[in-house]
């Protein structure tokens, strides 16, 4: 029986666990990116070097091969170029319209509006005075936001007038197409959830924690799942994600959702057309017994997969292993044991200072009967890795 053909984008350390469960399957299995050291590039058994962003160069591509399936996970970038593949080859997911609107916050932020989704005020801003004049109307701290980026670049806290000229600045550089926003800060835990969409349908909803950088630059660092309010917080959450997948009109896939909980009930900040990163699936997946890549393959690829509606697994939560200054891994830390350590690169090799998601160098997971207790164990066991971890400089 002929193979199904998949064609996964990006080659990072987020959709290498994706290109790993892809080989595991019985598939012919292609990988695009721009070439790079980048760690799914070495496993890819068809590796394609070409920008995922060139929207006609890989629908030339799929043509060509005849793929049966288009994805990715934990980038927006690419999400216009899936969008247009699966509109134009009639492959399962979501099409060029609700993947682009997906990637750029300004058109979510409209639809969001339109179809009265709980979020934040916001106004697209064409220089630092419309910034100004929304700030002194809000009266209050806001975030300026590259209305196209993803990784959390270009997203900035500003606590006063004083700050927004920078904030905008930075924002503005991060934005291929030149446009930003400005939006009111909500007070509140962020939190996010994955949600399973089939035929249009919202069919699961895992709701888990966030652990973020403090701000100005909230950069997700750690997940849980399940959220220890995931019981009050459930109805409300899925009411929203349902209006958001309604307004978007996203069809097939895994979405990741960032939201806030408020004493309003949650506010919904973005969704995404595709599956969150920072070891999202394999906290989710622990907890719900589900193999989250595969899960994501099998809608990729026309599938009506059963969906569990209990969680059959533990908690589980992960947290990123990064550093604030660059230099070179001169030794590992302490690594508490019943703990899974995994390691982006190797002793002897570069550690990039963590400004964003990529710069990470290593996460570790685990999983207990309380989400609590594990979040407990795993912030501990990393006070003990940093404090023994030797990072030495970089000899110039």
């Amino acid at each position: 029986m002929k193979r199904k053909k998949l064609m996964i984008l990006g080659a990072g350390v987020y959709q290498e666990p994706l290109i790993r469960t892809a080989l595991n399957l019985d598939l012919e299995i292609h990988i695009a990116s721009l070439p790079g050291n980048y760690p799914g590039i070495k496993i890819a058994p068809n590796f394609h070097p070409i920008d995922i962003t060139d929207q006609q160069a890989i629908l030339n591509l799929c043509q060509q091969l005849e793929i049966d399936g288009i994805l990715t996970t934990a980038t927006d970038i690419c999400m216009p170029t899936i969008g247009l593949v699966v509109d134009t080859m009639k492959l399962a997911g979501t099409g060029y319209e609700s993947g682009y609107a997906c990637m750029d916050k300004s058109i979510m932020k409209r639809k969001f509006v339109e179809l009265k989704v709980p979020t934040a005020k916001y106004l697209d801003i064409k220089n630092q005075n419309d910034a100004i004049n929304f700030f002194s109307e809000i009266g209050g701290p806001c975030v300026i936001k590259a209305t196209d980026s993803s990784g959390s670049r270009g997203i900035i806290r500003v606590n006063k007038i004083e700050e927004i000229s920078d904030a905008f600045e930075e924002a503005l550089a991060n934005s291929k197409n030149g446009t930003v926003l400005i939006e009111e800060w909500i007070t509140g835990e962020e939190f996010g959830a994955q949600a399973v969409v089939i035929d249009g349908q919202l069919v699961l909803t895992m709701i888990h924690s966030d652990i973020t950088t403090p701000p100005p630059r909230k950069m997700p660092i750690g997940h849980g799942c399940p959220h220890p309010e995931e019981k009050r917080l459930f109805e409300k959450t899925e009411f929203a994600i349902k209006h958001a997948i309604q307004a978007l009109e996203i069809k097939d896939g895994i979405c990741n959702v960032d939201l806030i909980d408020t004493p309003k009930g949650p506010i919904l900040i973005e969704i995404a057309a595709r599956m969150g990163g920072t070891c999202l699936p394999e906290v989710c997946g622990e907890y719900w017994g589900l193999d989250m890549y595969q899960l994501a393959i099998e809608i990729a690829l026309g599938k009506k997969p059963i969906i569990p509606q209990i969680p059959s697994g533990k908690p589980s939560f992960a947290h990123v292993i990064f550093s604030e200054k660059e230099g070179i891994l001169q030794s590992m830390g302490t690594m508490q044991k019943n703990l899974e350590w995994i390691f982006d690169i190797q002793l002897g090799e570069e550690v990039k200072r963590f400004e964003g998601g990529n710069d990470r160098y290593g996460h570790v997971i685990g999983s207990s009967d309380n989400i609590v207790e594990i979040e407990s164990i795993i912030s501990r066991a990393l006070i003990d890795f940093s404090n023994t971890v030797n990072i030495g400089e970089i000899q110039k």
